[in-house]
């Protein structure tokens, strides 16, 4: 489970950096509320998707 963890906190701030990466590049000013939403994003559909597992897909 731990490694789990891991694994998740390492693509949640890979999907942040390179959401920023793109934002910063197109000159957007507002790129401080897209890197927390983006993080908040992955994590949430990640999260959503763990229920959905546990209680359709296993016995």
């Amino acid at each position: 489970m731990l490694l789990v963890f891991l694994i998740l906190m390492i693509v949640t701030v890979c999907v942040t950096i390179v959401c920023t990466y793109f934002l910063l590049n197109a000159e957007d000013y507002r790129w401080q509320w897209t890197s927390f939403l983006a993080a908040y994003s992955t994590s949430f559909y990640v999260y959503m998707y763990s229920f959905y597992y546990f209680f359709f897909k296993t016995k």
